[in-house]
């Protein structure tokens, strides 16, 4: 049973790292994009200076829709900078510094960002001090994250929630679950063979019902900047019973366990949404199947 658990949470670790890698991938590719759009509006916004300090006429409506579109994308790329690869975020810091100064800068340089229309007067106008465009510090920002998810079990088909909680470089989280059956009293027990304690077998009517329920919490550790890994303990039950033919109900003792309950598995954020899938058993003698979809706060 444990060997079965090790087995299904590494396909899981796999398939979730695939899905990490592949997405990063595609992240990068879409801040490269967005810093070749960067650095062309700078261009457009450094040309667009130099013709108004000429003495040209520089139309304010369209330098102020250019501005506008530079501290849009700035903003933008300063929200996914602890995602950059450390080449993005260099050229990130130079473009910024080459709107500030007019030039390339060898080394990143902090400035600091002012308002949009006073850009555009200064586009306008006179010419006037550098422009300068604010920049935040290269070092990757620490996000407390929360965790709000649906959580679904099967074969045994039981839901719940389960929540967690990341803070800086760990976490914790808190799971519950369950079908929500009311069991019927029992009168005897049997096994699932049909054989009684003191010899004989049941005779069933053919009805049969099962009680799940299952209360974890444990830690929260990122794998990967949208992966994380969870793993905990708690309690939990699942009681199957048998009705006979006179009416009475048998726990079919066999295939009902409660006691030590312990879980693990993954949690990938993409986005707003989160997706996590795992493993749980009660006493290593129950396995079942958990995912579920919901939101990172």
């Amino acid at each position: 049973m444990k060997s079965r658990c090790g087995y299904i949470l590494t396909l899981l670790l796999i398939f979730a790292l695939g899905l990490d890698s592949l997405a990063q991938e595609r992240s990068l590719d879409a801040i490269s994009v967005r810093l070749a759009e960067y650095e062309a509006l700078c261009q457009e916004c450094l040309e667009l200076k130099a013709k108004a300090a000429a003495g040209e006429h520089v139309s304010r409506n369209e330098a102020q829709c250019l501005l506008d579109k530079f501290v849009s994308v700035n903003k933008e790329l300063k929200e996914v900078e602890q995602d950059m690869t450390v080449v993005q975020r260099r050229r990130f810091v130079a473009i910024g510094q080459w709107f500030s100064t007019g030039e390339l800068p060898h080394e990143p340089q902090e400035a600091v960002l002012p308002k949009a229309p006073t850009l555009a007067d200064s586009l306008t106008g006179p010419p006037a001090a550098p422009l300068t465009i604010q920049h935040v510090s290269s070092s990757p920002k620490v996000r407390n994250t929360l965790h709000l998810l649906v959580d679904i079990s099967m074969p045994d088909f039981s839901y719940g929630i389960m929540a967690g909680y990341k803070y800086e470089h760990i976490g914790g989280y808190l799971r519950f679950r369950s079908n929500f059956h009311e069991l019927p009293s029992v009168s005897y027990e049997c096994k699932s063979d049909g054989s009684l304690p003191d010899s004989g077998k049941i005779w069933t009517s053919g009805a049969s019902t099962i009680s799940n329920l299952f209360v974890t919490a444990g830690v929260l550790v990122p794998v990967r900047p949208a992966l994380s890994a969870y793993a905990g303990v708690g309690y939990g039950h699942r009681i199957y019973v048998w009705e006979d033919i006179d009416g009475s109900w048998a726990l079919v003792s066999d295939r009902s366990h409660r006691g030590l309950a312990a879980d693990a598995g993954l949690i990938f954020s993409w986005k707003r949404l989160a997706f996590h899938a795992g493993v749980t058993t009660i006493s290593f003698k129950t396995v079942a199947f958990t995912c579920g979809i919901g939101v990172r706060l």
